[in-house]
């Protein structure tokens, strides 16, 4: 009995281990297996997607430094809630001590007497009290020079607006560009001395906009006018008395460079009255622009006779109150530059900002071409 126990425990021990082998292997064969295909392309995608991610990841990381690399100190300050002012560069050029102008008949615009503007008539009509304005400070001289100084530039752009005097608030605008341009004052009016002052702290040129009679006789061209039944003593009495107006010391201060005729078309078809202008003009060393309100001008015909050259007007740029208007007359400016040489721009301070901003905006293009917007 013993030995048949004995014996069947040994064959249980005996096939056991063969019995739980081919159950091994059996389980093992069920087993799925991967072919080495597409193991390939399993590991392939998954070598694929790390890679994007760490170029994803360096990507955003120069993204990011670049971004606070290209902050600058005017963006950083509004995020912060303060002020951003843009303006154009100014020159680095030191301008002549003397404000003294200097004249080269070859390089004075010519104009062109087919295309004729006319805006005599025209008034501000603003009269609201301006005084609250602060006058700005002095700026150096370096404000006041070329503002393409060492880009030897090919083409100049002179600027000029007539009308100063009735106001500030329509000056101001213009004082706050950076470039160069002339600002011609009307005499004895409520703000001629206070609009004066501002035009010289502003670094700009200072000019008489001396009034003539028009042709139209209906029309006024305000107080210290010249006319035509005046005698050739006050007629030099007005003209002097205006400058001393503009010019004074709570006025231009010294600097008044220039005068350009307000109105005048009557006036300046006159040979003898323009004559004794011309003589004012050389006696106080100031140069004298036409604005030229009459294709009949006898200015420059009175000029040659005297041996002295003055500047005449090309374009106005605001015959219209429509900015798209005035870009077209200042694009006309430049063609105009481009076979001359140089152009003489007039517009007005009635204008405004809205002038202003065509002035900026031609700035910022001209500019960078080689267009100097010179002053006289």
């Amino acid at each position: 009995m013993q030995a048949v126990f004995f014996l069947r425990f040994s064959l249980i021990v005996e096939f056991f281990p063969f019995r739980y082998n081919k159950n091994m292997s059996q389980r093992k064969a069920k087993k799925p297996k991967i072919s080495s295909k597409a193991a390939f392309i399993l590991s392939s995608v998954f070598i694929v997607l790390c890679v994007a991610m760490l170029f994803l990841s360096i990507s955003l990381t120069k993204q990011d430094e670049l971004t606070k690399a290209s902050l600058s100190s005017s963006a950083v300050e509004a995020a912060e809630g303060k002020p951003k002012t843009k303006r154009p560069p100014v020159s680095t050029k030191e301008p002549d001590k003397k404000q003294t102008p200097t004249f080269n008949s070859d390089e004075l615009p010519k104009i062109d007497s087919e295309k004729i503007d006319v805006t005599e008539g025209k008034t501000s009509g603003i009269t609201e009290n301006s005084s609250e304005i602060p006058l700005d400070k002095p700026v150096s001289d370096k404000q006041s020079a070329s503002s393409t100084s060492g880009m030897n530039p090919k083409y100049k752009i002179y600027i000029v607006l007539d009308d100063g005097g009735h106001n500030v608030v329509q000056l101001q605008p213009f004082l706050e560009l950076s470039f160069p341009f002339a600002v011609a004052v009307l005499p004895h009016l409520a703000h001629s001395k206070d609009s004066a002052q501002r035009i010289v702290l502003s670094g700009k040129t200072l000019m008489l906009h001396q009034p003539m009679q028009a042709i139209n006789r209906s029309v006024d061209p305000g107080p210290g006018a010249l006319e035509p039944e005046f005698s050739p003593e006050k007629i030099r009495s007005i003209i002097k008395e205006n400058i001393a107006d503009i010019n004074s010391s709570d006025g231009g201060i010294g600097k008044l460079v220039g005068m350009n005729n307000h109105e005048g078309s009557l006036i300046t078809e006159n040979a003898q009255i323009m004559k004794i202008v011309l003589q004012v003009c050389q006696e106080d060393n100031i140069f004298f622009l036409d604005s030229r309100t009459n294709v009949a001008s006898v200015c420059k015909k009175v000029a040659d006779e005297l041996g002295m050259p003055i500047y005449e007007r090309n374009i106005f740029l605001d015959n219209t109150p429509n900015q798209d208007d005035m870009v077209a007359q200042f694009r006309r400016g430049v063609e105009y530059a481009k076979k001359t040489g140089s152009v003489i721009m007039i517009g007005h301070v009635w204008s405004g900002k809205n002038l202003a901003d065509v002035l900026q905006k031609m700035y910022s293009e001209y500019s960078p071409q080689g267009f100097e917007f010179a002053a006289f």
